[in-house]
């Protein structure tokens, strides 16, 4: 729970990232490694 905040900003970071790389198969990746680690802060 302690990590909540930071899992958000990565979330966020990886979410611009998406934007302007135009959505790369390895920021979709990345994105559901962050969505497994949240749901395990939770």
């Amino acid at each position: 729970m302690q990590d909540y905040p930071r899992a958000l900003f990565y979330m966020g970071y990886s979410l611009f990232l998406a934007k302007r790389n135009k959505f790369s198969y390895q920021t979709a990746e990345q994105l559901k490694t962050l969505n497994t680690a949240i749901k395990a802060c939770l």
